[in-house]
Formats: structure tokens, C-alpha cells, sequence
């Protein structure tokens, strides 16, 4: 029998693009997203690594770095306030010309972000304290990004130095430690006094948001900030390479040389048309390319869009055994010549189109979030003064033809390129960048603008309301095989988003890799770009598929025919016993999962169960109809027999301890059946946060004193063999495994017996409230959240209505939640070095 509901909500606006200037000359962009809860806010500086002085090379990335550790009214630290209060995401990036900080947040901290960022832009406090602490965390990362890290340096920021001579646009971003420890003060204050000014700034707000009252809130946090001018811009011109020039460094592992080849490029405020020919050419050349040649081709060094005149097209790979250098340069020529119709054949005016089709769907599916949209709309501004190329780009991509990308290659063929090699060697060697004197004296600045006067402290906002996620529509959708289908309604997804989860069973557990290889060549016979992976601990397959316009119905048909063909498995792949496939685990050398340990001979067969979740750009109605009539096309489902859930009896008494000579670590879990009936969904979430689920968890705070002893701690809730369970895993040290399941144990008892407190519950909801309203932030995000919670039985009305009944829960409501998710804690495996568990079995 079919059940359907289906919820709808009034239609929302047009999305918008508005803009403002400030008095002093900040400029604001909103665009508003009714119905999500959440609110993406951005603040791009005109400011990048090609903006400093000579022997400071560094400093922006340095100071991107302070930033975020004090202003007038949040000192030491206190940014991350209510970011770590509410779940949400706060970070920072610097680039060659511009620097941008963001932060994702609940609707109702908006004005908090906004006081965060206008305080920070007013006045924000410089020590030597935290000066030095940034020091050590960006030798830390300069040493990651380029030493430690395998092809550390590779393409970026090596061939940097290869392809451009002016010191500008050659250096690498970083600097050298030991010139950034010569920094002090007065210089971090000069470069924000330079370039940190409201008129070299944008502020962006993408989301859930009224415009009226966003402006003003911008008004009343940002508006009193005192005007400065804005800085020139750098001069970043330099003469056409004239010759070829190479790099050659030694990097160990390799088992064939890496080489990357740069051209420089015009940037898209000088030459967009250009500039996009090339960006289609990225994705054009590797398929042009003979085999055995498939480098990978980029716009940018951190993408497209991303940076002003000189840019950079980059292209890597590593090269096939026998092949050298030489070889990739002239066939990539070779390829540009094709390309420019004056090596061959051009490229077809439908290869072109569907390039440039892909890459308009990429665009738009990346876009569709909040944040990555604010942050390109910020960025644009700043660099092109044009944030509404963003919803532009498909369309002139679609424009382009073979006459534009031919256009583009000529160019190309027309200038040596840059090479950068890594040949595999015993000792890793890199170059040490050299002085420019005459590059030094060429990048001169004016005099500092007087320091601005000391900040004082104002009053912190409080945090408002939550707010509500209101989808056009939504609604569910049981097919006759037992398979669950959740669609909710999106303007955003002109991109389809795809979820299929399939609860695996045993052969899950036994044959991943089996199961693994039989999905995807299911999804090779169903057509389609949709992929499937087994999650690392066998209990579930994912298959995700993003369907553009036109592409729905062939996606659709893929995961319910994947869906279909996975219930098929326990017959097709007879399976090792758990004891069995745990014991392989320990002979290849690999640690099995411990869910083997606790997994009977026999239980739900796979697909038992299985979610299927649409979100798309149409209505919940439309999109189910299509899903019931694509379903009955297919072939019939399994048989009710096969496809009927085994749940034996409890799997395992007491706790189990399996022996593991000479292991560190001992590893844990502790497993209880959850019943039907009890706390609702909303207390169960609740719970398990509180105990196990959240940085400020009972465990988690429980657990500090035993510090780097903890590798691993945490809780949670799932569906195992058919089954909904709670469970607790952990990996600890063997001296504190003891003390360890003590508190896990008496944790869980504490909870169900006390309950929280209201400071304790109140920082709980608010955490779970800004996780839950993250699901919102894109369809993606959604799409994975109501796969995950439909095998739970979860419908999308409820995910929507999640953040206001977590705020309605009492103390007692939770307590209750807990004693009947965490109360039974007596069943598991513990692994370990057979010492470690003697002293554990002792009463």
C-alpha cells in the first residue's frame, strides 16, 4: 500500500541580488533566500599576497591569522564565541588579491556575526602574545603545506616562481619564517591602517534574511566606522616570457615524475571573454589529448575568477612510466595546435557546448550553497566590480564556440610555457627563494595612513530566535519493494540532488568491497553518473547522483534500480561469518570494524529498509508522481520473503573481549537495542547529544582529564541488521581503558538519573539547533541529511520542525530520552592487548 503526505508552503520570491553603499564607502550585497535558516556573511578586503611590501612577504596570510584573536569589544579569542555556541563554521583564506572571512550562522545570530566582523574592522587588538602564537601556527603551516606534505608544493606555490619573474606575482604567499619573526606591532597595525579600510572592503550576506532589516543592522554595526581611502592597486604587469623556463626539484616516492606546465593568462577584469575561452579550454584539452596524456587542467591556482591580470592556466599530471617531460610539453602543444585548427581537425561545436554545458552545471551546483555564494559574489565585487557575473557564467559559457576556444589556444601557442618538475630521488629537495632588489624597488609604497585611534568596547548583541526552514513543499512516498522516497522542493536545485542509502545487513559487514564493486556495476548498467560507496564500517551503501535539467528521470531510474538490485546481494555473494571476516581482517593486517564482533551468522538482508531523498526545483507532488511511475517500470522487487528484515535475538550478552597482542590502543563498543516506543525524535536527538554527541558533551567533558590518552569518544544512534540501536565507540590507551568505560558507564546513568541542567541544556540546544539548521545551507547538504534520517523513519516536515521542538524540550523530557537510548549500556566489544583486557574483566 502506498502512503503519501505531502506539505507545501507558500512560494517564496525571486532570489535577488541587492546592493548598497555605506557612507564610508563600504559596499553591501544581499541576497536573499526566504525559508532558509541560516545566514552565510562575508567580508572580502581588497588585500592578497601581491599587495606586500618587500621583506614581508607573508604578512597578509599572517594577518588573516590575527584576526581572528581579538578587537575591542571580543578580546582573547572571543570571535569564536558564538560560533562554537552554535554549531556554525567561522574561517578566513587569503589570495593573491583579496582576502575574505566568513561565517555560516543560525538566522537568529545574524546581528552577532555582524557586530563580530564590523568590530573586527574597527578595531581589532594586536599583542605580542598572539602575535608569537600566530607565528608558530604559520610555521606549522608553511612547513605542512610545502615540506611535509607528499608533492608538497606542487603545482602551487612552485610554479609561481617558474612562470612570473616580478616578485609580486612569483612569490609564494607564505614568506620565510625567519623574515616574518622580524615583524612586529607596528607593522600589523600599518597594514590594517593600509589596507583594512571600509572602502577597500564587501560585505556579503547570503540566505535567510529580511534586506530591510539586514541594512539595518549593517547600518548600525558598520556605518560608524571611519572612512579611509582605499589603497592603489598593485602594479602586477611584466613583460611576455621569452623563452621557456624550468624548475627542477627532487621529491622521494615518486614513482614517475611530476610535471606541471604554466601560461600566463589575462585576467577577467582585462580580457572576460578571453579569459572564459580559456577556462572552457581547461576542461577541453585533456580530452583532446592522445593517450596516454590526461593532465588535469585549471583556471587559477585556486580556480577560476580567482585572482586579476597575471593569471595562470595550470596543467599536471603525473607522467606514465618511460615518458619524459619533453613529451607532455609538445603533446599539449600539439593539442593547442588542434584546438587553434592549425594543428589538424578542431574540436566540434558539440564537444564545445557540452564542455561548456558541464561546466555551467558544475557552477551552479557549487553556487547553490550558501556560503561559496557569498564568498564569489564578494570576490567578483572586489575584482571585477561585477558580482552578477556569478548567475551569468552558464549562459556565456554556453556562448562560446569553436571560434573562441581556437582563439584561446593561438594565444596559448604563442608563449613558452613555464615547467615545473618533481623527479623522484632519495633526499626531497625545493629552491630558496632569492632576493629581487629590482623587483623590490619597482613595488614601492606610499607612506602608512596615520594609525587610527584604539578602539573601545561596545556592548555584544544578544542572539535572536530560531528560525524555521520553510520548503516550498515536501513529502514522502512508500514503494511497494519497502523502499522510502522523502522530495522536498528547492528553487536552488536547478541541479537535482540524488540520495540513495541502503541499510547493507551482513554481507555489508562480511563483503564490503563485494558489495562495493556489485553497486557500481549495477549504475553501469542503469546509465547515468551516479556513484555508490560502503561506508568504512560495511552497515550502509551510498549512491549520489546530481541530475541537471533533462536528467532527472535517468537518475531516478539508476538508484531505484541500484535499490533493486541490492536486495538481491545475500543470494548472489554468500558471505564469511562475522567471526570469520574479523579474523581476515586481522590477517591482512587491517582492524576490522568492531560491528563485525557484534553481528549474528545471519540477519536484514540488504536494501532492507533503504531511503531514497530528492531535492530539486520542482514540486514534492511532481516529483513523487515521477518516482512512482519510473518504479513500476522496472522489474518487480523482490519477494516480500526476501526482502522481510531477520532480527534475532540480542546478538551479544554482556561484553565480549577479543584479544589483539601488542595493540596500544584499546578500541570499544557498546551497543543498546532502542524500543519503538518512548521519547520522541526530538528527545532522542537531544540525548545523545548531550551524552556523546557535541564538543561540550557529558563524555567529552568527563573525558578532558584523561587528555591525549582519548584518541576516539563519541556517541550516537543508527540502524544495525534491521534494528534501530544507540551505541558508544571509543579508542583510549591501554592504562586508561579502565577508567575510561567507568565513566562512559556512569555518564550514562548520571544523565538518565539527573538530567541536564538548564545552562547544560540551553548550550545543547543551541549547538544541535545550529547543526540541524547547517542540513539548509545547499540542496546537497539536504539531500544527504534526509537520506540519513529517512532510514530512521524521519519524514521531511520533521527535519524542518527539528530546531523549534529541540527548544521546547524540558530537562526531564531529556533525561527520560536518555535512560532509554543510553540506559542499557552492558552488551559490546572491547579489542585489545590481552593484559589490557585481563584488567578489565575483573570486577
Amino acid at each position: 500500500m502506498t502512503v503519501r503526505q505531502d506539505v507545501s508552503a507558500p512560494r517564496d520570491r525571486t532570489a535577488e541580488l541587492l546592493r548598497h553603499t555605506l557612507g564610508n564607502g563600504l559596499r553591501v550585497l544581499l541576497a536573499p533566500h526566504p525559508g532558509v535558516p541560516r545566514v552565510a556573511v562575508c567580508v572580502t578586503y581588497g588585500v592578497g599576497f601581491r599587495s606586500e611590501r618587500p621583506e614581508q612577504e607573508g604578512l597578509a596570510h599572517l594577518f588573516e591569522h590575527l584576526m581572528f584573536r581579538g578587537s575591542a569589544s571580543l578580546p582573547d579569542g572571543r570571535f569564536y564565541e558564538h560560533v562554537q555556541r552554535l554549531g556554525a563554521e567561522a574561517n578566513g583564506t587569503t589570495h593573491q588579491d583579496y582576502t575574505d572571512y566568513y561565517q555560516s550562522v543560525p538566522a537568529g545570530a545574524l546581528e552577532r556575526a555582524l557586530f563580530s566582523e564590523a568590530d573586527r574592522m574597527r578595531a581589532p587588538r594586536f599583542t605580542e602574545r598572539t602575535l608569537r602564537e600566530q607565528l608558530v601556527g604559520v610555521g606549522q603551516e608553511i612547513t605542512e603545506r610545502t615540506v611535509t606534505r607528499p608533492l608538497g608544493g606542487f603545482p602551487w606555490p612552485l610554479l609561481p616562481q617558474v612562470l612570473f619573474e616580478r616578485r609580486r606575482n612569483a612569490h609564494d604567499g607564505f614568506g620565510r619564517i625567519e623574515r616574518l619573526e622580524r615583524l612586529g606591532l607596528d607593522d600589523c597595525a600599518d597594514f590594517f591602517d593600509l589596507h583594512y579600510t571600509p572602502g577597500n572592503a564587501v560585505l556579503t550576506l547570503v540566505g535567510g534574511f529580511e534586506p530591510e532589516r539586514a541594512l539595518e543592522l549593517i547600518e548600525r554595526h558598520f556605518g560608524s566606522i571611519a572612512a579611509r581611502p582605499a589603497p592603489p592597486r598593485p602594479e602586477l604587469d611584466e613583460p611576455a616570457p621569452s623563452a621557456e623556463r624550468r624548475l627542477t626539484c627532487v621529491e622521494p616516492g615518486l614513482p614517475t615524475p611530476a610535471v606541471a606546465l604554466g601560461y600566463r593568462i589575462a585576467g577577467p577584469e582585462r580580457d572576460l571573454p578571453g579569459y572564459l575561452a580559456v577556462l572552457l579550454l581547461s576542461r577541453l584539452l585533456p580530452a583532446v589529448l592522445a593517450d596516454p596524456w590526461r593532465p588535469s587542467g585549471s583556471c587559477g591556482f585556486f580556480g577560476p575568477l580567482d585572482a586579476r591580470t597575471p593569471d595562470a592556466l595550470v596543467l599536471a599530471a603525473l607522467l606514465p612510466a618511460g615518458r619524459a617531460p619533453e613529451e607532455l610539453s609538445q603533446a599539449v602543444r600539439s593539442a593547442l595546435g588542434r584546438l587553434a585548427g592549425t594543428g589538424g581537425p578542431g574540436v566540434p561545436a558539440v564537444a564545445v557546448a557540452e564542455a561548456a554545458r558541464r561546466l555551467g552545471l558544475e557552477l551552479r551546483r557549487e553556487h547553490a550553497e550558501l556560503r561559496a555564494r557569498a564568498r564569489t559574489l564578494g570576490r567578483l565585487e572586489v575584482l571585477l566590480g561585477r558580482p552578477e557575473l556569478l548567475d551569468e557564467l552558464p549562459d556565456r559559457l554556453a556562448a562560446l564556440g569553436p571560434e573562441q576556444t581556437a582563439g584561446a589556444a593561438a594565444v596559448l601557442l604563442a608563449q613558452p610555457p613555464a615547467v615545473l618538475v618533481l623527479e623522484p630521488g632519495a633526499a626531497r629537495s625545493r629552491p630558496v627563494p632569492a632576493a629581487d632588489p629590482a623587483g623590490r624597488a619597482a613595488a614601492a609604497e606610499p607612506a602608512p595612513r596615520p594609525a587610527r585611534p584604539p578602539g573601545r568596547p561596545r556592548p555584544v548583541p544578544l542572539i535572536g530566535p530560531t528560525r524555521r526552514a520553510e520548503p516550498r513543499s515536501s513529502g514522502s512516498l512508500a514503494l511497494p519493494d519497502g523502499t522510502r522516497v522523502l522530495a522536498l522542493e528547492d528553487r536552488r536545485a536547478v541541479v537535482a540532488e540524488l540520495r540513495l542509502r541502503v541499510p547493507l545487513g551482513v554481507v555489508g559487514l562480511t563483503a564490503p568491497a563485494r558489495v562495493a564493486a556489485a553497486a557500481q556495476e549495477l549504475l553501469r548498467g542503469a546509465g547515468g553518473s551516479a556513484t555508490a560507496a560502503v561506508a568504512a564500517d560495511g552497515l550502509w551503501l551510498d549512491a549520489v547522483a546530481a541530475a541537471p535539467p533533462g536528467g532527472l528521470d535517468g537518475a531516478l531510474t539508476a538508484l531505484l534500480a541500484l535499490a533493486r538490485g541490492l536486495a538481491a546481494l545475500p543470494a548472489a555473494l554468500p558471505a564469511a561469518s562475522p567471526g570469520a571476516a574479523a579474523d581476515g581482517a586481522a590477517a591482512d593486517g587491517a582492524e576490522p570494524a568492531l560491528d563485525l564482533l557484534v553481528a549474528p551468522a545471519a540477519g536484514a538482508r540488504a536494501g532492507a529498509g533503504c531511503c531514497l531523498a530528492v531535492v530539486a526545483d520542482r514540486s514534492a507532488t511532481e516529483l513523487l508522481d515521477r518516482v512512482s511511475d519510473l518504479a513500476s517500470r522496472l522489474a518487480p522487487p523482490a519477494s516480500a520473503a526476501d526482502r522481510t528484515c531477520v532480527t534475532p535475538a540480542r546478538p551479544l550478552q554482556g561484553l565480549r573481549l577479543v584479544e589483539r597482542a601488542g595493540a596500544a590502543q584499546v578500541r570499544l563498543l557498546l551497543c543498546a537495542a532502542e524500543t519503538a516506543s518512548g521519547a520522541d525524535q526530538a528527545a532522542r536527538f537531544l540525548a545523545t547529544a548531550l551524552y556523546g554527541g557535541y564538543h561540550g558533551s557529558r563524555l567529552a567533558i568527563a573525558a578532558g582529564p584523561l587528555g591525549g590518552a582519548v584518541g576516539e569518544l563519541r556517541a550516537g544512534r543508527d540502524l544495525f541488521l534491521g534494528r534501530p540501536r544507540a551505541w558508544v565507540r571509543a579508542r583510549v590507551a591501554r592504562p586508561a581503558a579502565g577508567e575510561l568505560l567507568r565513566l562512559v558507564r556512569a555518564q550514562a546513568e548520571g544523565l538518565a538519573q539527573d538530567g541536564p541542567d538548564a545552562a547544560e541544556l540551553a548550550r545543547a540546544v543551541d549547538f544541535c539547533v545550529g547543526q540541524v539548521s547547517a542540513v539548509f545551507d545547499a540542496p546537497a547538504a539536504l539531500a544527504d541529511g534526509l537520506a540519513r534520517l529517512g532510514v530512521l523513519g524521519w519524514q521531511p516536515a520533521d527535519l524542518a520542525a527539528l530546531p523549534e521542538r529541540l527548544a521546547e524540550l524540558r530537562a526531564d523530557q531529556v533525561a527520560s530520552a536518555a535512560g532509554q537510548l543510553f540506559g542499557g549500556l552492558r552488551d559490546g566489544v572491547l579489542l585489545g592487548d590481552p593484559s589490557a583486557l585481563a584488567d578489565l574483566a575483573r570486577p
